[in-house]
């Protein structure tokens, strides 16, 4: 499997995000057989190449941090970018991957149902939603062994 990676954190290779993904993608890898390309939205300037990505991936995983209840603004870019795509019978399965600091999960529920809809408006398959909670600061805790 193929996978396309979008980190939505404006904190890019510093973010928690980061961290997580680290972790999801090295299961990922053990799976055998599977790859991966990850790209930094917040690496603006490249947004048309992002696009492309996009359009050619097989799947994509989008992760974001969640902001008191709101996603960072390069995502929402992103997201805009994507409207020329939406209905393409070849768009790609999407799932994603929200974190925040609050301690629960319950803040990005809402998000999540938007994240399912969104999915839908672009003609992609959900996969679904990994929630987090509690994330704040993991960039600078030390690494568990």
């Amino acid at each position: 499997m193929k996978l396309t990676v979008f980190n939505g954190s404006p904190r890019g290779k510093g973010s928690s995000t980061r961290v997580l993904l680290e972790h999801f993608l090295h299961g990922f890898m053990t799976a055998g057989g599977n790859t991966y390309e990850l790209v930094y939205l917040n690496r603006v300037r490249d947004r048309d190449k992002f696009v492309n990505l996009f359009q050619e991936a097989e799947y994509v995983l989008l992760a974001f941090p969640l902001y008191t209840d709101c996603m960072p603004a390069i995502v929402k870019a992103f997201i805009e970018s994507l409207e020329s795509l939406c209905g393409r019978e070849s768009n790609p399965d999407i799932g994603f991957m929200v974190q925040g600091g609050f301690p629960e999960a319950i803040h990005s529920r809402y998000v999540e149902k938007y994240l399912e809809k969104l999915a839908s408006r672009l003609g992609c398959r959900y996969v679904g939603t990994i929630i987090k909670g509690g994330c704040e600061g993991i960039r600078t805790r030390p690494a568990r062994r």
